[in-house]
């Protein structure tokens, strides 16, 4: 069975990030967020899993390597047992 892919409008985007639409412009302004432009007009799409992994990027601290490495260290090196 052929995967359809659905194609988010800026407002479309804005509604899933809980968001105005001027924060969505800003984000793909700023290189934060992808975005396919339709037919080389300034009208935008997306992707639902662009939204999701902007939404995450913007949750987790700027430098993640560190947390993961704290968190994958053993409870006895980080002095908590």
């Amino acid at each position: 069975m052929a995967h359809t892919i659905r194609w988010l409008t800026i407002r479309d985007a804005a509604d899933r990030a809980c968001c105005q639409t001027a924060t969505i412009q800003r984000a793909v302004r700023s290189g934060r967020l992808r975005a396919a432009r339709v037919d080389g007009r300034e009208e935008l799409r997306f992707l639902e899993s662009w939204i999701d992994e902007w939404l995450i990027d913007q949750l987790l601290p700027e430098d993640r390597d560190i947390d993961i490495a704290i968190d994958a260290m053993p409870l006895a090196a980080r002095g908590l047992r």
